[in-house]
């Protein structure tokens, strides 16, 4: 029938996996499993206006599940860190 790749002289192949890939992953399902507390949900009624515009953009994008990268730049004490 078909061919195999044994049937061509080549070398073995190996996956390994490195440790920091497995650790990588091990964090990211880590973050997955967090729980949110529920004043933490509720805690977006009090954002001003500026703080609500940015919030609807940011959770567009998780709720769509777009990559995307945000960089929010302002003095201290304007609400970044809110």
């Amino acid at each position: 029938m078909g061919r195999s790749v044994k049937d061509f002289d080549l070398p073995i192949v190996y996956l390994i996996v490195a440790e920091d890939r497995l650790t990588e992953k091990r964090e990211i399902l880590d973050e997955l499993a967090v729980t949110v507390p529920l004043e933490d949900y509720s805690a977006a009624t009090t954002l001003n206006e500026e703080q609500l515009a940015a919030y609807d953009i940011i959770m567009d994008c998780i709720n769509f599940e777009q990559s995307v990268i945000f960089f929010i730049d302002g003095p201290g004490g304007t609400g970044k860190t809110y």
